[in-house]
């Protein structure tokens, strides 16, 4: 388990790193031609950010998910549900 969000944590990095680097690139290099794939970089980089972040805005402060709505059919004490038999075709 901490191996994974250390992973996640990692490549979060890498990604701006990369955005960082094509930002700079074209940032720093005046007067000369820039190859589109720092263009393509530094998007790439800047998106993957800016979506991580607000993606974890839109779950915690908009949709707000509850542990109980995962849950994909209601269980109460009384009634116990059970799935239908399927038959072999």
């Amino acid at each position: 388990m901490r191996s994974s969000r250390q992973a996640r944590i990692l490549l979060c990095i890498l990604i701006a790193a990369v955005g960082a680097a094509g930002w700079s690139v074209l940032a720093l290099s005046r007067g000369e031609r820039v190859s589109a794939i720092w263009v393509v970089a530094a998007a790439v980089g800047s998106y993957l950010i800016a979506q991580r972040f607000y993606a974890r805005f839109i779950a915690r402060r908009v949709t707000r998910p509850e542990a109980v709505a995962a849950l994909c059919t209601p269980r109460t004490d009384s009634v116990e549900i059970t799935p239908p038999k399927l038959t072999p075709a």
